[in-house]
């Protein structure tokens, strides 16, 4: 396994508290002369002179015996001395006082096992590895109360599918910025307040009916509901003398003007009465639905029109606001505005908007991550402890130097990615890092000097830490320089003035907040 990206970034000499405080205990081991140590059972500044070992023993077992021992010169106010440490070259366990297996790094990510390397069988595990926003809830710096920043909508909330054990982010709904726990609740079909259910404030409800037909009045016959304004198969007016489902029904309601069709269009109780004549919409599709494209006025009917206006694609005769319900396709089949097929709360067919739709939809769903637009089949694959291009693989083009294939040659000017600008080589020294086949051609070239190239989304000319590619620079969009603390903002990065009077920021990225 290649050591890890971070692992190699990290100064050397750089420690946990925990391996920082071994080393010093350690340093009293050996030849050297024991040094005096306190904690809670081992009071070094009072009380009586010591009379036996036992007045000095701490009831601890790992920090090293304590004796009595007035006479040195290292003792304390009570004449007690620690002793040598009981796990020289071995972690200690304090509940069963025993020493435990010497301290290892077997993946080689530079932290022991007695420096709480919680998984030492993976590299990319370790106490202040960075922590990523992965499918799995891998806990990269082993520390459950942190789960990644991941905020693909930028509305400053961390995804709700960001989780270390029970610690999550907030953000039910990452795709939209108009979803997070600080908004109120609209009628929408999503849960804008992150409370668990959609709509579910009652003072934005009205007073609807059934429309079964869609035809835009409700059945005169119904009871009212209250529920969102605008709800594909409800009215806010009744009127409706037939609301069946069916192309027949569509045609009969108290707003529809009356034709030669043999039918009370308009629910008077008359048939064909006469009438201005009604305005016709073009339905090319034959759906019953027609567009503004092109209208005619008549009192009887006309093929390839329709009496009903609203169709949002009428070159397909399933889609149309009369559509009996949504299909897990990515596609707006009742022309509401939106892919609504509902997976569940704040979870729809298409939420990220890419075209793809969700993989859980069972039959034509291929949306490894619907929550995300850069994740989709065939996705350029990031470094990022995500499978973007949705393959089964995560990052598998992060531990291989590229191909040449589109990076210009080093001394030539090109006319297009890969491609020389003469007919064949001039001679020795004109491509400088690559051995051309034929003229224009770059064959078998590779990239001599990969290095991490890191996503610089503010255009600050400092990137993320946490979105990467190895590859060969330069590269659009990624720069050489890591340690942007908020890459969505171009005036917060290391080389910022940190200004007084910016509460809550950490303007140059030190690490400081202004209060």
């Amino acid at each position: 396994m290649h050591r890890p990206l971070y692992s190699r970034l990290r100064q050397t000499g750089t420690l946990s508290l925990m391996a920082l405080l071994a080393s010093l205990a350690l340093s009293g081991c050996g030849d050297d002369a024991p040094v005096p140590m306190t904690d809670a059972g081992f009071d070094a500044s009072g009380g009586a002179q010591c009379a036996a070992d036992t007045t000095c023993d701490d009831g601890l077992y790992c920090n090293g015996v304590e004796r009595c021992a007035p006479a040195s010169a290292l003792a304390n106010a009570r004449g007690c001395i620690v002793g040598s440490l009981p796990c020289i070259t071995a972690s200690c366990d304090e509940t069963a006082d025993v020493c435990g297996p010497a301290c290892v790094d077997d993946d080689g990510d530079g932290v022991t096992t007695c420096e709480l390397d919680c998984d030492d069988a993976n590299a990319e595990r370790y106490p202040g590895a960075p922590e990523f926003c992965d499918d799995a809830s891998v806990d990269e710096d082993c520390n459950e109360t942190t789960f990644g920043d991941r905020d693909v909508d930028g509305d400053g909330y961390t995804d709700a599918r960001c989780c270390n054990g029970t610690s999550c982010g907030e953000d039910c709904d990452d795709t939209r910025a108009g979803v997070h726990p600080a908004l109120p609740e609209v009628c929408n079909r999503r849960d804008d307040d992150c409370s668990g259910v959609a709509d579910d404030d009652d003072a934005i409800l009205v007073q609807v009916y059934p429309d079964l037909d869609r035809d835009g009045d409700g059945d005169d016959g119904a009871a009212p509901l209250r529920l969102c304004a605008g709800l594909v198969g409800f009215a806010s007016t009744q009127g409706d003398c037939e609301d069946a489902p069916g192309p027949t029904a569509r045609l009969r309601s108290g707003r529809t003007p009356e034709v030669t069709d043999g039918l009370d269009n308009n629910c008077n109780g008359a048939i064909d009465e006469v009438s201005p004549p009604a305005t016709w919409f073009e339905d090319l599709d034959g759906d019953g639905y027609g567009t503004r494209r092109n209208t005619r006025a008549s009192t009887t009917v006309l093929i390839g029109y329709a009496l009903l206006e609203g169709d949002c694609n009428d070159a397909d005769a399933y889609v149309n606001p009369g559509a009996p319900f949504e299909l897990c396709n990515a596609l707006d089949d009742d022309c509401d505005g939106f892919a609504g097929f509902a997976l569940g709360v704040n979870d729809f067919e298409d939420d990220d908007g890419d075209g793809f739709t969700d993989d859980a939809c069972t039959e034509s769903g291929t949306d490894c991550d619907d929550g995300d637009p850069r994740r989709y089949p065939g996705a350029p694959e990031r470094c990022n402890m995500l499978d973007d291009d949705c393959d089964g693989t995560v990052d598998e083009a992060c531990s291989t130097a590229p191909t040449d294939a589109g990076v210009p040659d080093a001394s030539v000017t090109d006319a297009g990615p890969g491609a020389d600008a003469g007919p064949a080589d001039a001679g020795p020294g004109v491509d400088a890092s690559v051995t051309d086949a034929g003229p224009g051609t770059d064959a078998g070239s590779v990239c001599t000097a990969p290095q991490p190239l890191f996503r610089d989304a503010d255009a600050d000319s400092y990137g993320s830490f946490s979105d990467y590619v190895v590859a060969c620079p330069p590269l659009a969009g990624y720069v050489t320089a890591p340690a942007d603390c908020d890459d969505t903002n171009a005036a917060i990065n290391p080389a910022a003035t940190d200004t007084p009077g910016t509460v809550g920021i950490d303007d140059n990225c030190n690490g400081t907040i202004d209060g």
